[in-house]
This record gives C-alpha cells, structure tokens and sequence, in this order.
C-alpha cells in the first residue's frame, strides 16, 4: 500500500485465492476499485510498493524478485538486470531528497536470513547500498 498524488490516495494490490489480482484506491472514505489496462500484475504476497514522486509511478518489488511499474493505468513488470535477493517484510518509501526508491531489511523466504542491506531503485535498475 502506498499514497498515490495523482489520485490522492492510498492504492492496495491484492492477491484473490485464484491468484488474481486487483488494484484499489482509498480516497478517504470508500474503497474504489481501478480499472486497469493490465492483465497481468505482480503478486503481492510479500511484496512491497512505494510511489516514485519524480515520476509519478508506482513502482513494486515483489516476493518473486520481480519490479513492477503502475502509471495509474497499467501494470507492466519491468526487465531489470541488478535485483535484490528475495525476500519479505522489507520496508520501502521515497527519498524526496535524492528523489529515488529506498528498500531496507526484510527476511528471507524461508526466515532463516534477516537482511539489513539498502538497495535504491534508479528508474532502470536496483543499485545496493552499504
């Protein structure tokens, strides 16, 4: 879940039981499902999303290690070649001073390994910080 400017909101992607999935918009006061372009859209078990300011897109790193961009009308997993390893319970937000994606920490699939790397989404590719 992440705030959305452009329609200032909260958006949720969620996961059904037949592994579909759906995007919402909180406004406040009600829920509104999106109509997306999209057929497809990342699976959020364990992902985690942020709003990218400088663009206005939504960007999802998910469980599977795959990053996903929302421009308000479509899902489209993008082709990065540098990912973070996989991983759950990560923390990721905006730096609106750097003007990039921020993703901390988290577990590993099977808990056994608890990260504390950073890693910096560039707009193309995640970069690893110290």
């Amino acid at each position: 879940m992440t705030f959305y400017k452009p329609n200032a909101g909260v958006i949720l992607q969620s996961q059904k039981d037949d592994g579909s999935s759906t995007t919402w918009v909180f406004d406040g006061n009600k829920w509104t499902l999106l109509l997306t372009a999209s057929t497809n859209a990342p699976i959020m078990s364990g992902g985690t999303m942020a709003t990218d300011d400088a663009t206005g897109n939504v960007i999802v790193l998910d469980y599977f290690g795959s990053t996903w961009r929302w421009d308000g009308w479509a899902w489209v997993e993008l082709a990065v070649v540098t990912l973070p390893p996989r991983r759950r319970l990560e923390a990721m937000t905006y730096d609106s001073t750097r003007q990039e994606i921020v993703v901390f920490g988290g577990l590993s699939g099977d808990g056994q390994t608890q990260y504390s790397d950073t890693w910096i989404w560039d707009g193309q590719t995640w970069i690893q910080r110290v």
